[in-house]
């Protein structure tokens, strides 16, 4: 059997955070991704969301405490979110930009942010 690529990330997009002004809920982070579907032929490119998360470890066993390492440790892991990928599901394109202002156009519009016109600020 032989392994096939089924897609190339093309592009990566880090965006601001994303207030959220309810409740004790978390800043929504999220990473763009630009992918070229390898055997399309008409509008190739199409866009993968993530969602940035963070969570801490917390030592299982005792540790000796220095002053500066408490033992615990933050990590940031990329969650596929069902929500944005719902959004975002219909957007593809030919160019990077176009597929990257569609999708900055949906998410601004969801989250009533700003003018939709002006992407990439």
């Amino acid at each position: 059997m032989d392994i096939m690529i089924e897609t190339e990330v093309v592009a990566v997009y880090d965006l601001k955070c994303i207030p959220v002004l309810t409740g004790e809920a978390d800043d929504i982070r999220l990473r763009l991704e630009i992918v070229r579907n390898v055997s399309a032929n008409h509008k190739p490119l199409s866009v993968k969301v993530w969602r940035k998360e963070n969570y801490r470890i917390m030592p299982s066993f005792p540790i000796l405490a220095k002053a500066d390492d408490d033992g615990y440790a933050d990590e940031e892991i990329l969650v596929k979110d069902v929500f944005f990928e719902g959004l975002l599901e219909g957007v593809c394109g030919n160019t990077v930009d176009e597929v990257l202002n569609h999708s900055l156009t949906l998410i601004k519009k969801r989250f009533s942010l700003g003018n939709p016109d002006e992407n990439r600020k």
